[in-house]
């Protein structure tokens, strides 16, 4: 959806000259519930929201605070709940200059959500209220993309049609064609996205969009492989749109293309294009550093060192050339050709001294140096980035960033000592919780325990406002996680303690979930302490108690689903192993497996939680269910080895219901795809040639 614009709690900053402390108290409110948000404590915003509704009724403030609470219900999945802070907004702010605009954005957040069907109708209410205005554009414009990307194309046709009748006159209109072509090739469908390029270029030649158009064409056009189009494409974007004040951006960005694709030689001749057309463009810049990097890609060295020495001197006055010139210092230095990379480095700090790259370029040239194996330069190199740079503010970072490096190398007595630095001289940065973060995982690494402990109770305390203390926590018990991992079953290491770290890891964990307020990183401690406890000690109850937590209170975390499946597969170690009843412990694994089906349908476990139900049923004689379970592992599952014996019992389950057709045909299929020697060939043929004449 680019270009949007969208009302949110910043509404407040409309405000931005008053110092009434009233003013200053509902700013911190919004603040503190846009935290609550973001770190998923959804019951904790909807108080404060809910607060500033009943606290400055009517008001902008009301305004923006109903809205935020119909936006957290659709993120927190309470639907009922979201409708009716919907319905509300609209019963209590009607009259509002920006409803049109704060409905369009519901209907976008359910649109992030992938609840198009809401988002549809709420669009298309916003395109019959506010006929008149922007938002009606956009939301009409948001209808057909909608139906593209769900495949429904004469939904997609009509919602096109009724955008340029309704609003061909609106000075959106040519973004709107644009963007519902981009959702066309965004889709694949190459030729009627570069129908609607066509139509915009054609309708509206001199509109920003136009340009776009133009440019995207080339793209779809490659896409289909057409040459001679691409081609014709390209020099009409030279050539039509020569003096369009974006025209050099455009040509970058199609090189870019060209470049991703690997056609170097298109992308280079578009970079020439732009240095030698427009050599005061910003992307003229970008154009010489890219085709440094597009030669690079071809092995043409000696030509990438005539566009780096171009780049210095043509480019010398522009003010982005400290970044430029960095920028193409990492490139070469990812390519581990170092000694180019060091004269790029050096570069910049000579001639850029006050420049925030010129900190960066000194601080990776140590990190070239050290790759080089020249501990001396590495060494003279860090003395001057601790001596030089003082007003760069990101200096601690730099400095930490280098004790990193030393860390990855072994070098644990140095990457102390910087960070050590970074903590004495800056003491209220960010980067003191990273620096000791890491001189903890130092600790963990040599065996300090003692030490390790007492930097978690340092860091919890000293930051607790921080909201990236859970991560730096987490961390540590990933660094006792790596260890105990690294070392188990290592024969060089008949010492070494793996369930020890493993239990490590877990204290770690526990403290994130016990003693700091909820984050993102709450259901990723659970998720990891689970997967120890059931995986690595065997402890199956246990994790299952933890993988519970993930999907009743994170059932949007990226691996709830996983979680869910292991909840039913290790009820199933459970039982098999005698540990509780079968009477007990089969329906729960039955729940478990029908949850991953039914609430994460979509997932990699989906298939194989349906083979499970499918063959509880199976065994059950309940036929019916078996045959569905069935269908869905076949369907999700195309290459799964497992399908020929799935195909061969649901030709049974057909056959027990009575539909013999089906039956008939899962067994043809079974036998083409079974192993010659199957002995079960020889029983389906025979039922097979039963079935064909009970159907005749």
């Amino acid at each position: 959806m680019a270009g949007k614009i969208f009302l949110t709690s910043s509404i407040i900053l409309l405000f931005a000259g008053i110092t009434h402390p009233v003013f200053a108290d509902v700013s911190a409110q919004f603040k503190e519930a846009e935290d609550n948000v973001k770190n998923t404590n959804y019951a904790e915003a909807e108080k404060i929201y809910r607060q500033i509704v009943t606290d400055y009724p009517g008001s902008d403030y009301a305004f923006a605070a109903q809205k935020d609470i119909a936006f957290l219900y659709i993120a927190w999945d309470k639907q009922p709940q979201a409708e009716a802070a919907y319905q509300q907004l609209l019963a209590n702010f009607s009259g509002h200059k920006d409803i049109a605009q704060a409905v369009h954005d519901i209907a976008y957040r359910y649109r992030c959500e992938n609840k198009q069907d809401k988002a549809n109708q709420i669009d298309q209410y916003v395109v019959e209220t506010w006929s008149q205005s922007d938002c009606a554009v956009l939301a009409q414009m948001d209808l057909a993309k909608s139906y593209v990307s769900l495949g429904e194309m004469e939904g997609a046709e009509a919602a096109f049609n009724k955008l340029l009748t309704d609003f061909s006159g609106n000075a959106l209109i040519a973004k709107a064609v644009h963007d519902v072509a981009q959702e066309y090739r965004g889709t694949q469908r190459y030729e009627k996205a570069n129908e609607l390029y066509q139509y915009v270029i054609d309708n509206w030649p001199k509109a920003e969009h136009a340009l776009w158009a133009q440019a995207d064409l080339i793209k779809s056009n490659i896409a289909l492989g057409d040459d001679p189009n691409t081609e014709a494409a390209v020099q009409k974007l030279l050539t039509n749109f020569n003096d369009n004040p974006l025209i050099a951006r455009a040509v970058w960005d199609t090189a870019q293309y060209y470049r991703e694709l690997k056609k170097y030689e298109n992308a280079n001749r578009l970079y020439l294009h732009i240095v030698n057309n427009w050599p005061k463009a910003e992307h003229a810049l970008w154009a010489q550093a890219d085709l440094i990097k597009s030669y690079l890609a071809q092995g043409e060295t000696k030509a990438a060192e005539t566009a780096v020495d171009r780049l210095l001197t043509n480019f010398n006055d522009n003010p982005l050339i400290a970044r430029a010139v960095w920028d193409t210092g990492q490139f070469y230095r990812d390519l581990k050709k170092y000694e180019m990379a060091n004269k790029l480095y050096q570069h910049v700090v000579k001639t850029s001294p006050e420049s925030e790259h010129a900190l960066w370029a000194q601080a990776d040239l140590v990190k070239s140096y050290l790759a080089l194996g020249d501990d001396l330069n590495a060494e003279a190199a860090v003395r001057k980035l601790l001596s030089e740079f003082s007003g760069n503010r990101y200096k601690p970072r730099a400095i930490h960033d280098t004790a990193w490096e030393y860390r990855k190398s072994g070098n644990y007595g140095r990457a102390n000592e910087l960070d050590q630095y970074v903590i004495d001289n800056w003491p209220a940065d960010v980067q003191v919780m990273w620096a000791k973060m890491d001189m903890a995982k130092t600790d963990i690494v040599l065996g300090n325990d003692a030490a390790v402990e007492k930097t978690i109770d340092i860091l919890i305390t000293d930051f607790n406002e921080c909201p990236e203390l859970p991560t730096a926590i987490f961390m540590l018990g990933e660094e006792y996680y790596n260890k105990a991992f690294n070392t188990k079953g290592d024969p060089n290491l008949p010492d070494a303690k793996p369930e020890e770290y493993y239990r490590k890891a877990l204290a770690v964990w526990e403290r994130i979930i016990q003693k700091l307020p909820p984050s993102p990183t709450t259901p990723q401690a659970y998720w990891c302490s689970a997967v120890v406890y059931s995986q690595e000690l065997g402890k199956y109850q246990k994790g299952i108690e933890y993988y519970q937590q993930v999907v009743d209170n994170w059932p949007d975390y990226q691996y709830a689903w996983h979680a869910q499946f292991f909840i039913g597969m290790y009820y199933e170690k459970l039982r098999d192993s005698g540990g509780i009843p079968e009477s007990e412990v089969n329906p729960k694994i039955e729940q478990a497996y029908k949850a991953v089906v039914e609430k994460y349908p979509d997932s990699n476990s989906s298939p194989h939680a349906a083979l499970k139900l499918g063959q509880l049923d199976f065994n059950r004689g309940q036929w019916a269910d078996a045959a569905k379970y069935f269908e869905i592992f076949l369907e999700k599952a195309p290459e799964d080895q497992r399908r020929v014996d799935v195909l061969y019992d649901l030709g049974r389950a057909y056959e027990k219901m009575g539909e013999l057709s089906l039956a008939a045909e899962m067994y043809r299929i079974f036998i083409e795809m079974a192993a010659p020697n199957d002995q079960r060939i020889k029983t389906v043929k025979e039922v097979l040639e039963k079935l064909e004449g009970a159907t005749k």
